[in-house]
């Protein structure tokens, strides 16, 4: 049985990838998430670092937190793989990509230098698969980053698994927002031992997003 870690970023991609690498008999050692050390949330997903504490805890699973900018973000993930490679013996790294291929290269490159696998789940899954998968896993969760090229104001702070799916359809972007037209915060999900109650406390908006920032309740 393969043991791994998951590339966690606290939103439905690294949760469904979760799933799916678990239901693949690959056993899961471990969270591991990438900083934003000046807004202390994930680096992709704007989650803050008490909620990703308590996903992890809802998994029963530890996280490691490393870190980083943007630009030393390739070296600060292979050193914390080489770092969990040593503690825990894992051979793979799970990661949430549907089917952008920079970032499939990016993943392969990153474990052949680390000598661990790259496994990618959802990779090649149409999107109504995904979007019918993150159901069948009761994935709950609230969109809290959108990107200010889309008009998508309205479904900021919405749970995405109650949008109706022919309306996102009918919108000009990728219904599970994979071109970074927006980005999602899990609180539920079946794996977790409890939900995560959570509040929204402000909203902020920078050059290219909106962010809606949560605490726990």
């Amino acid at each position: 049985m393969k043991k791994a870690i998951v590339a966690w970023s606290g939103g439905k991609d690294s949760c469904l990838a979760y799933h799916l690498a678990k239901a693949q008999g690959i056993e899961i050692i471990g969270l591991l998430t990438m900083l934003d050390g000046e807004h202390d949330c994930s680096r992709s997903n704007g989650v803050a670092r008490e909620i990703l504490e308590s996903q992890a805890q809802s998994l029963g699973l530890p996280i490691l937190y490393l870190n980083t900018s943007w630009d030393d973000y390739r070296q600060n993930l292979l050193s914390g793989l080489k770092i969990l490679i040593e503690k825990y013996q894992i051979d793979s790294c799970i990661f949430g990509d549907m089917d952008n291929l920079i970032h499939k290269k990016f993943n392969d490159e990153l474990c052949h230098e680390a000598k661990i696998k790259a496994v990618m789940p959802i990779w090649g899954k149409s999107r109504f698969e995904v979007y019918t998968l993150l159901h069948k896993y009761q994935i709950k969760a609230k969109i809290n980053v959108i990107n200010n090229s889309f008009n998508l104001d309205d479904i900021l702070g919405a749970d995405y698994h109650s949008l109706n799916l022919y309306e996102l359809v009918s919108r000009p972007l990728d219904i599970c927002g994979e071109q970074g037209e927006f980005h999602t915060l899990v609180y539920d999900c079946k794996e977790f031992n409890r939900p995560i109650k959570i509040t929204e406390s402000n909203i902020h908006k920078l050059d290219s997003v909106t962010i809606v920032n949560y605490r726990l309740d």
